[in-house]
């Protein structure tokens, strides 16, 4: 018995779609590769919930307490997560 051709096409396109969201999935996903290990001297953001999450409230607290140090802490964060992320896109 012959398979039609409605049933070949819907097929096709079944797995094309699959290739298609796997793509999408790959250029959307986190942190992978070489370009996260290394390169940078991996500095605590306090931009991101990683460094917020293992301090405790008091501790998270004090960080607010010295405006300079605050200001150059967040300076810091800001140029390397810039940094990361220049890396991160020039590995893609």
């Amino acid at each position: 018995t012959a398979v039609p051709l409605p049933a070949f096409a819907l097929v096709g396109f079944l797995m094309l779609s699959s290739i298609a969201v796997l793509y999408i999935l790959v250029a959307l996903g986190g942190r992978h590769g070489h370009a996260n290990r290394g390169s940078r001297t991996h500095h605590q953001s306090i931009l991101y919930f990683n460094k917020i999450a293992k301090l405790s409230p008091g501790e998270w607290k004090s960080i607010f307490d010295d405006p300079v140090a605050l200001q150059d802490s967040l300076c810091e964060s800001y140029i390397g997560e810039a940094h990361d992320l220049a890396e991160r896109v020039r590995a893609k």
